[in-house]
């Protein structure tokens, strides 16, 4: 069905009623939602989200239907109007101004320099260059140097972006900056001749060069949510899109089982299809901050709020498995470190770490930045417990291999390799042939004026998420060595992380379950002691970092039984190559 025909009779027609200033101000025969969006977008008034412009112009039709003395030629135009609302043409239309909506959002979010007016041409013209699929994907990665480069290569902006309007393909988004290839319809690409065109811009500003460089140098559109989540100057944006009120209390996994029943590692088909059901029903505007849409089980149940696809027994068992599989258990400390922390930390002790911790403990009443705090307290615990010489803590803002490898795979081998995601801490097995790092670690924010956490419940939920994400990077840049290793015993291969808020540790633990689904949970936390008289609180640390030093040469022992097999299984055929159902798509 069309957009109805205006009646060529019909004089110039005004609605009279101030409540709705567009048909105030607009002769009835250039009444349509699109022109009807353009003016609220340039409002005094700018809408918060699409579908209020929606409403508002639904609600406007029925109100004036309603009105006595209204002619029946505009009365008979605006229920063709409405009739219209429900056509295959209109829906085009509509999807089409919402993708331009979620490009204006996201520019308007990025700037703030400039008077009202210009700023909405100025994000106009970014939008239609998003509906055209000129403008590429801001990473986090604007570095410099990549800058340079691009000018070196003298590639023109502007013929770029003529190239991509004279393509046959554009990008619609369906989340803001999630791109995906449609064939051009003249229903989303072209409006009427009489209206405001959104023809791409041919000048675009300083950050659409570098977005549009991005995209190019990707070639693909598989990263972009990362290069979203990941993009430090996103994250204040994204920790506003995060409510606070479905986020659950994380649960710790349950205590490991003594049982010695043997079960079957494959997961349940049950489970991994109300896994994908779950995932179907989370909310375009929460997916990118949800580990499920990433792949990952959250069994902490921190992120699984109104989850009715998996229940609380299927949560229970999933739980007591991946305790089972990773078997957690602190050992008490050796007689000599219990008569330390029974003196708080008073007799003379050759781990000089704790000493030193001791002494700066009166800077933990204070404020601290996040550096500060993680130099004085995680990192002398852990250099004064992890006395094995098989592993490797580096600290400061460090690459994570595995993510290096990910963002490189398929890029163009004659441009400059991108740098892998950063964090605060990274373990590296250095006697494993593939130097696999087994542990990270985040710090989220530092101390407030009286030591307490700066960062906010979800700042510390989204440090958790991007944690959850290179782990999970990190199994897969290993498990697709294992091409001839069973998925079983690929199963086995367990990784952990850690994160800071203020003076409490969390530490997880995640493994690859099969059916490209990984799981995640809480292992173990602890409290660091704030003042001087109660360093005995130390104990807990130490039997808890001691206890991941011995699972993280156990992940060791196992790494390099998985590497010795694959070997054996491809030189003398002993088994045939198979590959990992890995969730490598995003």
């Amino acid at each position: 069905m069309s957009e109805p025909a205006v009646d060529p009779d019909f004089r110039m027609y005004r609605f009279k009623y101030k409540k709705y200033s567009f048909f105030v101000n607009t002769d009835a025969r250039q009444w349509s939602f699109h022109y009807f969006y353009i003016s609220s977008l340039h409002s005094g008034d700018s809408p918060k989200t699409f579908n209020e412009i929606f409403d508002k112009w639904v609600a406007s039709l029925k109100f004036i239907q309603k009105q006595n003395k209204v002619p029946k030629s505009i009365v008979k135009f605006v229920g063709e109007l409405m009739e219209h609302n429900q056509s295959n043409e209109f829906k085009n239309l509509q999807v089409a101004c919402e993708q331009d909506f979620c490009a204006h959002v996201l520019s308007t979010l990025s700037s703030g320099s400039v008077t009202k007016s210009k700023m909405a041409k100025g994000y106009m013209k970014q939008a239609s260059d998003i509906l055209a699929g000129a403008m590429g994907e801001q990473d986090e990665e604007l570095d410099e140097e990549l800058d340079e480069e691009f000018d070196e290569d003298g590639t023109n902006v502007s013929t770029l972006l003529q190239n991509k309007q004279n393509s046959n393909r554009k990008y619609s988004y369906d989340t803001p900056r999630r791109a995906i290839m449609i064939e051009p319809t003249k229903s989303t690409y072209e409006f009427d001749d009489e209206q405001t065109s959104l023809s791409p811009s041919p000048v675009a500003s300083s950050s659409t060069h570098n977005n549009l460089k991005r995209k190019i140098e990707d070639g693909q559109s598989d990263f972009e949510e990362l290069s979203l989540l990941f993009d430090e100057s996103n994250e204040d944006n994204l920790v506003e899109n995060i409510n606070e009120n479905v986020l659950e209390q994380e649960t710790i996994l349950p205590c490991t089982s003594d049982s010695s029943k043997i079960r079957p590692k494959n997961i349940d088909a049950n489970i991994i299809e109300a896994f994908h059901n779950y995932q179907n029903t989370i909310p375009k505007t929460r997916r990118v901050i949800t580990p499920a849409y990433w792949e990952i089980l959250d069994l902490t149940g921190e992120s699984l709020y109104d989850c009715k696809q998996l229940s609380e027994e299927d949560i229970s068992q999933l739980s007591q498995e991946f305790s089972d599989d990773i078997s957690w258990k602190t050992m008490p400390p050796e007689k000599n470190i219990r008569q330390y922390f029974d003196s708080n930390c008073e007799i003379k002790y050759s781990d000089s770490e704790l000493i030193y911790r001791k002494s700066d403990m009166v800077s933990f009443q204070g404020m601290m930045t996040e550096e500060e705090l993680k130099m004085s307290t995680v990192f002398p615990l852990f250099r004064g417990i992890f006395t094995t010489g098989k592993i490797k803590n580096t600290w400061g803002e460090v690459q994570a291999l595995s993510t290096n490898y990910v963002r490189n795979e398929k890029g163009n081998p004659f441009k400059r390799a991108r740098m892998g995601r950063k964090v605060d801490m990274k373990s590296t097995l250095i006697q494993t042939s593939n130097k696999f790092e087994v542990i990270y670690g985040e710090v989220a924010g530092g101390l407030d004026t009286f030591g307490t956490p700066t960062a906010c419940r979800r700042k510390r939920y989204l440090d958790k998420l991007k944690l959850m994400i290179i782990m999970r990077d990190n199994i897969n840049c290993f498990l697709k060595e294992c091409k001839y290793v069973s998925s079983e015993k690929c199963m086995n291969l367990i990784i952990y992380g850690w994160l800071q808020i203020g003076l409490y540790l969390n530490f997880y633990a995640m493994n690859w379950l099969g059916a490209g689904i990984y799981r995640f949970g809480l292992v173990d936390q602890c409290r660091l002691p704030s003042a001087k008289d109660e360093c005995g609180i130390f104990e807990d640390a130490y039997c808890i970092l001691k206890s991941l030093e011995n699972k993280s040469l156990e992940t060791e022992k196992l790494g390099k039984e998985l590497l010795l097999e694959n070997t054996k299984g491809k030189r003398r055929q002993i088994t045939f190559k198979t590959e990992q159902e890995l969730n490598t798509n995003k």
